[in-house]
C-alpha cells in the first residue's frame, strides 16, 4: 500500500508539474508575443523620430543656407556702397583741389597783372604825388593780404578735406569691422547648430 500511495503521489506530482510546465510555457509565449509587439512599436517610434529629425535637420540646413546667401548679398551691397563713397569722396577732393589751384593761379595772375599795371602807370605818368603812391601801395598791400587770406583759406579747406577723408576711412573701417564680427557670430552659430 505504501508503494501504491507513493506511486499515486508521484503521478499527482507529475501531473501538477506537467500542468505547471504547460502554464509556464503559455505565459512565456504570451510574454514573447507582447515583447515582440512592444519591440515593433518601439522600432516604429524610432523610425518616425528619425524621419522627423531628418526633416528638421534639412529645414535647419536650408535656413542657414538662406541666411548665408542673405549675408553674402548684404556684404556685397555694403562693400559696393563703401567703394562708391570712396570714389565720390576722391572725386570731390580732386575737384576741390583743382578749383583751389585754379583760384591760386587766377589770383597770382591778377596779382602780377596789378603789379605790371602799377609799374606801367608809374612810367607813363611820371612822378605821382606821395598820396597817390601811398594809395597804390595800399592797394598792393591789400591784394597781398587778400592773397594770403586765400592761401590760408585754401590750406584750411585742404585740411578739412583731409579730415573728412580720414573720418570717412575710419567710418568704413568701423563698419567693415562690425560686419566682420557679425559674420563671425553667424558662422559660430551655424557651427554650433551643426
Amino acid at each position: 500500500m505504501i508503494d501504491e500511495d507513493l506511486k499515486r503521489m508521484l503521478d499527482e506530482l507529475r501531473q501538477e508539474n506537467a500542468a505547471a510546465h504547460t502554464e509556464t510555457r503559455s505565459n512565456v509565449e504570451a510574454m514573447g508575443r507582447e515583447n515582440a509587439a512592444a519591440h515593433a512599436e518601439t522600432r516604429s517610434r524610432f523610425e518616425t523620430m528619425g524621419r522627423q529629425n531628418a526633416a528638421a535637420h534639412a529645414e535647419t540646413r536650408s535656413r542657414f543656407e538662406a541666411m548665408e546667401r542673405e549675408h553674402a548679398a548684404a556684404h556685397a551691397e555694403t562693400r559696393s556702397r563703401f567703394e562708391a563713397m570712396e570714389h565720390e569722396n576722391a572725386a570731390a577732393h580732386a575737384e576741390t583741389r583743382s578749383r583751389f589751384e585754379a583760384m591760386e593761379r587766377e589770383n597770382a595772375a591778377a596779382h602780377a597783372e596789378t603789379r605790371q599795371e602799377v609799374a606801367r602807370l608809374s612810367k607813363s605818368l611820371g612822378v605821382f604825388s606821395e598820396a597817390t603812391l601811398d594809395n597804390f601801395k595800399l592797394v598792393a598791400d591789400t591784394i597781398g593780404v587778400v592773397s594770403e587770406r586765400l592761401d590760408r583759406t585754401a590750406a584750411s579747406l585742404d585740411e578739412k578735406i583731409e579730415r573728412t577723408a580720414a573720418d570717412t576711412q575710419m567710418l568704413i573701417k568701423s563698419s567693415y569691422d562690425k560686419l566682420h564680427r557679425r559674420v563671425q557670430k553667424l558662422e559660430a552659430k551655424r557651427r554650433a547648430v551643426k
